[in-house]
């Protein structure tokens, strides 16, 4: 693995990548980074080329602004691949990550060959949960200790909290690397972030949703009824909110039969050309 940095809008833009192949392109959730997806890696094919982002302020990268948009946080993502000379990807992106990567298929829909949200969801905020994003800035301009701490155990599964989780302690304490004007900034994004969910329905790359059963982030039924849509493939996962923690292997599973599942079909398609 290597890494690579470079500059977008006079911030530096972190990032790292492995193997040789098609490229996938992986999108870590809010306060996460990159490093999240290092299990998740172990059990993806070599034939896959990978590039993990640090979004805004998250991991080594810098901050764009006081409000980190999913919007510019894609042109972001955009860069590298353009630093790259990368014309078409897969993406996958945890949560906030998934909405970069709707953000980048939206604007860019001929760069993207399948996009996959991990625990995510293409609709916008409802004004409930607009208003607990504004509660939540507010925490985090207070104590933003106190945020990181109580936040990140209620992502994880009952089973993972009760034991505890190792994973828990580990994200607190990467989470608490990130500047509270970056947690707030992120949220804001978030929070006015538009409603994507026309592309589920007629993107002209399919797209997949791997979402987790006892999620209360993003509900069961919210899911359910997304992955109904024509153009979408469902997958789901026994655990909460963080499945790329929790179940790496699987979720890694998932992502490699999603993408040999669309190589077989273009296979099938083009045999009977």
């Amino acid at each position: 693995m290597t890494h690579h940095f470079i500059e977008y809008k006079a911030a530096k833009i972190h990032y790292t990548q492995s193997g040789k192949g098609e490229v996938l392109v992986l999108l870590h959730g809010f306060l996460e980074d990159s490093r999240m997806w290092t299990f998740v890696k172990k059990y993806l094919p070599s034939n896959l080329r990978i590039i993990c982002v640090d979004l805004f302020g998250h991991g080594r990268s810098e901050g764009v602004g006081y409000i980190y948009s999913m919007d510019e946080m894609a042109e972001a993502v955009y860069a590298v691949l353009q630093n790259e000379r990368i014309k078409r990807i897969h993406v996958a992106g945890h949560s906030m990550g998934g909405y970069v990567a709707l953000a980048l298929g939206e604007k860019y829909p001929d760069a993207i060959r399948s996009l996959i949200l991990v625990h995510s969801t293409a609709r916008a905020d409802s004004t409930a949960k607009q208003a607990d994003r504004d509660r939540a800035i507010a925490l985090v301009k207070q104590d933003h200790r106190g945020f990181v701490s109580h936040a990140i155990p209620l992502l994880f599964s009952e089973k993972a909290r009760t034991k505890p989780h190792k994973a828990i302690a580990t994200l607190q304490k990467r989470a608490l690397e990130i500047e509270p004007r970056s947690i707030a900034a992120s949220l804001e994004g978030m929070k006015v972030r538009p409603d994507r969910e026309v592309l589920l329905h007629f993107a002209p790359y399919p797209i997949a949703m791997i979402s987790g059963k006892t999620d209360t982030v993003i509900p069961r039924d919210q899911s359910d009824e997304q992955m109904k849509a024509p153009n979408t493939y469902g997958y789901w996962l026994s655990t909460a909110h963080m499945g790329p923690w929790e179940l790496p292997k699987k979720t890694a599973e998932i992502i490699k039969s999603f993408i040999d599942e669309l190589k077989r079909r273009k296979k099938l398609e083009a045999r009977s050309l």
